[in-house]
């Protein structure tokens, strides 16, 4: 029973499998910005960007393709305090994409989907230094 495990491990891990960045979301988004935590009153402005540039092979069509992604994201995030509680949060995002495929431009544009979430602090508790906080959350939006 080993060797036939240890066969079918060797034969799967020797196909080459030709698996795309994008499609496998084999890298996450990078990015910045800021918004307090905890339940506050805040607003803060974040930004993610992916870059790619991807090779497929003759296997997914008859010419080689070659292309280059650029997906960009801002979004102005805001929490409003409605009690010790419950807050509400708010996320408006822009996006900015665009993608170069065989000389050709493909750009995609304009507002994403905004999100409106309410959430419920089940557990908002502090140390007696209040340096360290354990918050349990739960929300639906």
């Amino acid at each position: 029973m080993r060797n036939t495990l240890l066969a079918v491990f060797s034969i799967a891990f020797a196909v080459p499998v030709f698996a795309c960045e994008i499609c496998g979301a084999t890298n996450s988004s990078l990015g910045f910005g800021s918004l307090e935590q905890g339940n506050k009153h805040s607003i803060g402005l974040h930004y993610q960007f992916r870059n790619y540039t991807s090779e497929h092979p003759v296997l997914f069509s008859h010419l080689t393709e070659k292309s280059k992604e650029v997906y960009q994201r801002i979004e102005v995030r805001g929490q409003i305090r409605l009690n010790k509680w419950a807050q509400v949060q708010v996320s408006v995002p822009i996006a900015y994409n665009y993608q170069i495929k065989n000389a050709m431009t493909y750009l995609k544009t304009g507002l994403a989907d905004p999100m409106v979430t309410g959430v419920v602090y089940l557990i908002n508790k502090s140390d007696s230094t209040n340096t360290k906080y354990v918050r349990w959350t739960a929300g639906a939006g």
